[in-house]
């Protein structure tokens, strides 16, 4: 395991759990309320640990609302600059 490299896993990207490299975005330990949106683009999770940047396998987009309140959504097979912001289909969770 890399510490410099942010990775993320989601159990359900187009029906299956897969796990991703952060290829650009901000260090997720950093981010809060005031950030508003926030977009990652994704890049898939190397077996050998040596990321793949060049082959990037989506967005996803968090906005923290308040404390414990977080919206999300996530595209697959595009990258940062395709995507503006939330649409319609975004899920909203509350832990």
């Amino acid at each position: 395991i890399e510490p410099s490299q942010v990775d993320m896993s989601f159990g359900d990207w187009d029906g299956k759990p897969l796990q991703f490299t952060v290829k650009s975005g901000p260090d997720p330990n950093t981010v809060g309320v005031e950030d508003g949106l926030v977009k990652y683009e994704l890049a898939p999770y190397p077996s050998n640990h040596a990321p793949n940047y060049s082959a990037p396998d989506g967005v996803v987009l968090y906005q923290l609302l308040e404390d414990r309140k977080l919206k999300v959504q996530t595209f697959s097979n595009m990258r940062v600059e395709q995507v503006g912001g939330f649409t319609e289909d975004a899920l909203i969770y509350v832990r």
